[in-house]
């Protein structure tokens, strides 16, 4: 079945779990039906209906007549309470909203509009496009984390692009790569964060300064002086004070 292009704003399952959504519909059916407009695009289902095809289950279908701005409000909410999408994750597809053309996607713009979650209310109007504090709010993200997407977007790979949105890479960090030259950015996204580590110069162990501790060994050398020259102790005490001197850097 086709997909409606704001069903893609979401990242789809890993195979592992499509194919377990697959065994419990094989053996429980489809309790969830599949969300299409009336144009049999689907809205919400991507993952059941590839799931069905692998169980080789006839999909239960349920339209959604609302039109472009009420589907775009439909997908964020569903989306956003049921998936467990990091914070680079959601800015990804925040921006991907704040930047989607004023009008939207041609929709059935005729039919009652839809209510559904309030925390969806800021995306107000498709018609008159997004903004990125709308967006931002929609998926619970910050304008900076928007911002830092939409460099991405616009500079980065498509290997980086699909590094944030599978969660393998922040968005801040990504949005520092994309501005990198394409060979680079790949050798950024190769590179092993222990290879980085191993190669940089080690650390050296601090100098003991000479503090407190050496002003009171000295002071403990001059009371030592005033022990006869031949008591045992002298000796003992004068070697111990100035072994500690000068392994702590003292003179």
């Amino acid at each position: 079945m086709e997909w409606h292009p704001y069903a893609k704003l979401f990242p789809m399952l890993p195979d592992a779990e499509i194919e377990a959504l697959a065994d419990d519909i094989l053996e429980n059916g489809l309790r969830t039906p599949i969300v299409v407009d009336t144009h049999e695009r689907i809205i919400d289902g991507r993952n059941r209906s590839a799931a069905c095809v692998l169980a080789n289950v006839e999909p239960v279908l349920e339209v959604f007549a609302g039109n472009d701005e009420a589907i775009l409000k439909l997908v964020v909410s569903l989306n956003v309470h049921r998936r467990h999408l990091s914070e680079s994750q959601r800015a990804m597809i925040a921006s991907k909203i704040a930047t989607m053309p004023k009008g939207g996607i041609v929709g059935n713009q005729n039919a009652a509009k839809q209510k559904t979650n309030s925390s969806i209310e800021l995306l107000d109007s498709v018609s008159e496009g997004v903004t990125q504090k709308a967006a931002a709010d929609a998926l619970n993200v910050s304008v900076p984390s928007v911002k830092r997407a939409n460099v991405v977007h616009r500079h980065g790979t498509e290997r980086l692009k699909e590094a944030v949105v599978n969660g393998d890479v922040s968005v801040k960090k990504a949005s520092e790569i994309a501005r990198l030259p394409e060979a680079e950015q790949e050798k950024a996204l190769t590179e092993k964060p222990s290879s980085r580590i191993a190669s940089a110069p080690q650390a050296q162990a601090p100098v003991k300064s000479r503090g407190v501790g050496v002003r009171l060994a000295h002071e403990a050398i001059a009371c030592l002086k005033k022990i006869p020259v031949n008591d045992a102790l002298r000796l003992d005490g004068m070697k111990i004070v100035k072994n500690w001197i000068k392994e702590n850097g003292g003179v």
